[in-house]
């Protein structure tokens, strides 16, 4: 019992301990985005924690959980994205991924798994206490650091360490962090107007941390929060006033709610007040760019219309935006944005996951009401479980809906996982939850058989922990290299960093990468004054760029990322008279445009090779097709006007380029080209705009 109570102890812990870091953690000095050192924490934590819960089942001799629909719609919506993924055009990429996104299987899986330990873990008010106290100091953790970056610039002065921290944010966007922040808040202002008769000390303590909460939402200035937050305060208020003197179920305090009253005071201030003080003063800016709602419903319409059961594949999101968006979006400077998602993280995944992970998610939120009508049927006799339960319903609740009306990060979402298992936990604890129990120790046959699934379950978490070790230390290998690259023009080390990443983990990015590389390499054995290239390298680090970059090719095909980067090498060979090279452009960027059909710049590098392989028809008809999809592409219209200079209309040229500098008046190609129009000067023949 002592030894089961240990490793219970060290799965709990390690949990906990997942969960308080998540907010803030990041790796010092590591350049990739946050979500990466958040979403390998996260599967590293909830990995070592179901572990050694399954440790201490052998050791027990049972597995007990509770009963719940709850639990079940979370395996069905893992099974469904699994399914999805299995189906997916892009199996590695849906299934794994390439850095520990949150829409794949694997992450899906994982979210179940923690809401699953949580409604085991949570079972005990001391559990519950634990796991707020827990929240509640990584927020000030969180709110530290990004006072410690707004009023002193911490950031700023070591820029290499907080390399991936966006405006001192350590939660995500700052939106997150608004997010993140009102529930905090909401929390404080409950414990504060139910448990009057608390210490001093911890209402003092409550207090603090709802102004540094209040504070960071000002900083933020999130609107949608603010009014969540009124609505939350309105609510409350009403509450007390017409049952605070009648039998209340949570509390026999009467007093007024003050706390409540200035909470709704304090948001209506945030929500009709035009602009942000706060935000002007510390010099913050908040900039949120996502899809809108119709938009993201014209790209589900189009998306399901052709892969209506299991979607466009989990984690592919941006594959179904490249080729459905709107060309109305050329017309902005979004033209050439790669979206991940639509306007919210649980509508995206319908387009990702189809119709099958739509009824999954459905299923899931169904069952969750379903247990809030359960859990709040009957009224416990502790005060204290009442009030917990009310939190825990609150913060899923709370949670749930900024996942389904805006695109929340990892940490948002590992978060409404983790309360609606302690919700789970706190239901289980009222009267009528039952838990599934089996007790496999009494029978020597059945204790063989369930203690070899235990133990084979056991060595695909430890499989899995293994393979995202690996898979982090090729992303930082990754990184490395390309930093030997940019900074220090070590190309040998880069490619040996990249090929040692590769042997850690294999992706489409990975190599294309790498024959970005490859072809650095080759540009500067080129451009050496120094000495003359050795014909036989030069051949050698080209045919190490092909390979790489058509490796990325049959990773995944439908990537218009791998045909662009073919594309590029060939571009750069086209000048070279090289047998092939334009058909080579051609056929790669037309592979390109059947993936994202609304992107000008593929008709424009179509359009470039055209010219200089002296083919001046398909030239022009390339850069009209271009300059259809977007009339303001100012690199598309400088091409033209150099084009049509070349082949002696002149009036046009000179038509064409004076729109161009209308649209960029600062754009050097466009005034060099208008120069040499007006005084008759030759173009350069290879002369490119930039793209």
């Amino acid at each position: 019992m002592k030894n089961t109570n240990i490793i219970n102890n060290i799965s709990f812990y390690s949990f906990l301990v997942t969960i308080f870091l998540l907010p803030f953690f990041f790796i010092p000095g590591f350049m990739f985005s946050l979500g990466v050192s958040k979403g390998f924490l996260l599967l590293i934590g909830v990995s070592f924690s179901l572990f050694f819960w399954f440790i201490a089942c052998i050791i027990e001799g049972k597995v007990s959980f509770p009963k719940s629909l709850l639990l079940l719609s979370s395996l069905t919506l893992s099974f469904s994205i699994c399914l999805a993924a299995i189906f997916s055009a892009s199996f590695d990429n849906s299934f794994f991924g390439q850095g520990f996104e949150i829409d794949t299987f694997i992450s899906i899986l994982t979210l179940s798994v923690a809401l699953f330990l949580s409604s085991v873990f949570f079972q005990r008010e001391k559990a519950i206490q634990y796991g707020l106290i827990s929240l509640f100091g990584s927020f000030v953790v969180v709110a530290l650091l990004q006072m410690s970056d707004l009023f002193f610039k911490v950031i700023s002065k070591f820029p290499y360490i907080f390399v991936n921290v966006s405006g001192g944010n350590f939660v995500g966007s700052f939106n997150e962090l608004a997010i993140f922040s009102g529930l905090i808040v909401m929390i404080s202002v409950l414990l504060l107007e139910f448990l009057s008769s608390s210490s001093k000390l911890l209402r003092l303590a409550l207090v603090i941390v709802g102004i540094l909460g209040l504070f960071m939402m000002s900083v933020a200035n999130y609107e949608t929060v603010w009014i969540v937050l009124g609505i939350f305060s309105l609510v409350l208020v009403i509450y007390k006033f017409a049952y605070a003197k009648a039998k209340s179920a949570y509390s026999n305090n009467s007093n007024l709610p003050i706390v409540a009253v200035v909470t709704f005071i304090i948001s209506l201030f945030f929500i009709f007040t035009p602009g942000n003080y706060i935000q002007s003063a510390l010099g913050v800016r908040n900039l949120d760019v996502r899809l809108s709602v119709p938009m993201t419903i014209d790209i589900a319409k189009q998306t399901l219309a052709t892969d209506p059961i299991f979607g466009v594949g989990p984690n592919r999101f941006t594959n179904s935006w490249l080729l459905f968006k709107s060309p109305a979006v050329n017309q902005s400077v979004f033209w050439n944005t790669d979206f991940n998602f639509g306007f919210g993280l649980l509508p995206t995944f319908i387009i990702t996951s189809g119709i099958l992970g739509g009824l999954a998610w459905l299923f899931f939120l169904i069952s969750f009401i379903l247990l809030s009508i359960k859990a709040f049927k009957g009224i416990a006799k502790n005060v204290l479980t009442n009030l917990f339960t009310l939190i825990t319903f609150i913060a899923s609740v709370y949670y749930w809906l900024f996942t389904i009306i805006y695109t929340t990060g990892i940490t948002i979402f590992i978060l409404a996982f983790v309360f609606t298992g302690m919700f789970l936990a706190l239901a289980y604890l009222q009267k009528g939850s039952k838990v599934v129990s089996f007790d496999f120790i009494k029978d020597p046959r059945l204790s063989f058989f369930s203690i070899l699934i235990l133990v084979a379950l056991m060595c695909g978490i430890a499989f899995v922990g293994y393979k995202s070790v690996k898979k982090f230390a090729s992303i930082v290998m990754l990184e490395r290299g390309i930093i030997a690259v940019r900074q220090y023009g070590d190309f040998d080390k880069g490619e040996a960093r990249l090929l040692s990443a590769i042997k850690l983990f294999r992706a489409d990015l990975y190599y294309r990468v790498l024959s970005q590389i490859y072809m650095a390499k080759l540009d500067n054995l080129i451009s050496n004054k120094d000495s003359q290239p050795d014909s036989s390298k030069v051949q050698s680090v080209l045919a190490s760029a092909q390979s790489a970059a058509s490796t990325a090719i049959d990773f995944d095909r439908t990537n218009v990322a791998n045909w662009v980067a073919v594309g590029l090498i060939y571009e750069n060979l086209v000048p070279l008279s090289v047998p092939g090279a334009f058909d080579s452009v051609v056929f790669n960027y037309g592979e390109a445009l059947k993936l994202s059909p609304k992107n000008p710049q593929y008709y424009l590098k179509i359009a470039q090779a055209s010219y200089i392989a002296g083919k001046n028809d398909m030239a022009r008809d390339n850069v009209g097709k271009a300059l259809q999809l977007k009339g303001n592409y100012v690199d598309a219209l400088v091409f033209s006007a150099g084009l049509e200079y070349r082949l002696g209309n002149f009036e046009s040229a000179k038509s064409i380029i004076q729109n161009a500098i209308s649209l960029d008046s600062q754009n050097k190609d466009a005034l060099a080209i208008k120069n040499m129009i007006e005084t008759g000067l030759a173009i350069p023949t290879e002369t490119k705009s930039e793209n």
